[in-house]
């Protein structure tokens, strides 16, 4: 086994990528899954690909297919399995009876229960100028973005190892128990943070960290959702727009990325 080389294991057969923009590729197309084993050839070591912090980051950032024929691809997983579809004419007519029935439903306001029509309420919404619900955040993002290194641990944890940012140039990357940094040009330019609670929204995900924004972001798919200047789309950050800012819904590996670095 190449000790320099990434290694998926599904099942009992080992998958050779190839490189790390390959296995993003592969993450982000659901082929490799974040329960799926991967060889780290950095900390040298077998993990979940979840456990692989920037493979989310990557995933998204540089979202490149890897061509079948130049490389053993791992089989598509089970959720993406052809099945036998049902006759169109009888698919047909369950659909038209169901979109009959939820017409008159909301049409009506009909208690399917009671049998009663009655007036719904409806959530109460930023729009509404009624008290929206306020979350604590865990820390204020702001408050170590840009900043030098220091009380990290406060927030992420206990400092497990340092190396090579593979998110930013010419950048050093400090892992810790529930997160990681890279410090680029003396500050922290990028904080990694896995979520203690999976998010109800992206947005939610934003609020753990201090951050709020009503401009949509975008879902390149599965459970990542990205705002960035490239997509003009970007959050600002204690007055400076984030070059990227990754939320992870995920319930294996809730997690968030804010980037003010150069790549």
């Amino acid at each position: 086994m190449a000790e320099e080389e990434w290694i998926v294991r599904i099942g009992e057969t080992e998958y050779r990528p190839g490189s790390f923009e390959a296995l993003a590729a592969w993450y982000r197309e659901r082929r490799v899954q974040p329960y799926h084993y991967v060889f780290n050839p950095v900390l040298k070591r077998w993990m979940y690909a979840s456990e692989v912090r920037e493979l989310t980051y990557a995933s998204v950032r540089n979202p490149v297919r890897t061509p079948a024929n130049t490389v053993h691809v791992p089989p598509a997983t089970k959720g993406s399995q052809s099945v036998e579809k049902p006759p169109r004419i009888a698919v047909s007519i369950a659909v038209g009876l169901g979109l009959i029935i939820l017409v008159a439903i909301l049409a009506w306001n009909w208690n399917p229960v009671t049998g009663d029509s009655e007036t719904r309420a409806k959530a109460p919404s930023a729009a509404s100028g009624q008290p929206q619900p306020v979350i604590q955040p865990d820390f204020r993002i702001q408050d170590y973005i840009l900043k030098e290194p220091s009380d990290l641990s406060k927030i992420l944890g206990r400092e497990m190892r340092r190396h090579e940012c593979a998110d930013l140039d010419a950048a050093q990357q400090i892992e810790y128990e529930h997160g990681y940094v890279c410090v680029q040009d003396g500050v922290v330019a990028l904080i990694g943070y896995d979520l203690p609670r999976v998010p109800r929204s992206p947005q939610e995900a934003l609020s753990f960290v201090g951050l709020f924004t009503k401009v949509p972001p975008e879902h390149p798919g599965g459970d990542a959702y990205m705002w960035s200047r490239i997509h003009g789309n970007a959050l600002s950050v204690d007055g400076h727009l984030a070059t990227r800012v990754i939320v992870n819904t995920s319930d294996h590996a809730p997690a968030i990325v804010v980037s003010v670095g150069r790549e």
